[in-house]
């Protein structure tokens, strides 16, 4: 087993989507866009253009609770999973420092209702007023974003 210092973190960019809070470490974000700087093609729906490249929208509303109406989220966090991906958030990400001593298996009850989309977890925040955030695998995200 490996042993992680208790000091250590990892630097990762917080969003909230679909009522959950899920991170993904900074080095696999290329950057966090506002609708505003987004161009829309009004002849297709819900078709966003960034830097005049066409992007793969991903809604983790629409892909944990099926025919739930589409979230109409300001900010995306851009990454690329073989091919460019902006996943939407429901509110500005933060930058956190995670600290890695206190990852957690995501248990399977929860590994369902979220679809496989985070094996691990972690709490954050004080004793008052802690947090679970999803530590998002990227692979399964892209998977399923092809499928839906």
């Amino acid at each position: 087993m490996t042993h992680i210092d208790a000091n250590s973190t990892c630097k990762a960019v917080v969003f909230d989507a679909a009522g959950f809070r899920f991170a993904l470490p900074l080095n696999s974000i290329g950057r966090i866009v506002h609708r505003g700087l987004l161009q829309e093609d009004p002849k297709v729906k819900d078709l966003l253009y960034f830097e005049n490249e066409p992007l793969e929208v991903v809604d983790l509303v629409q892909l944990l609770a099926p025919g739930t109406t589409a979230s109409q989220s300001d900010f995306f966090v851009m990454t690329e999973v073989g091919r460019r991906l902006a996943i939407a958030a429901e509110a500005p990400p933060m930058m956190m420092e995670l600290p890695l001593n206190g990852v957690h298996n995501v248990p399977s009850v929860y590994q369902q209702s979220l679809h496989g989309l985070a094996q691990q977890m972690i709490m954050v925040g004080e004793a008052d007023a802690t947090s679970s955030v999803f530590l998002l695998d990227l692979q399964q995200l892209g998977q399923l974003a092809i499928a839906a």
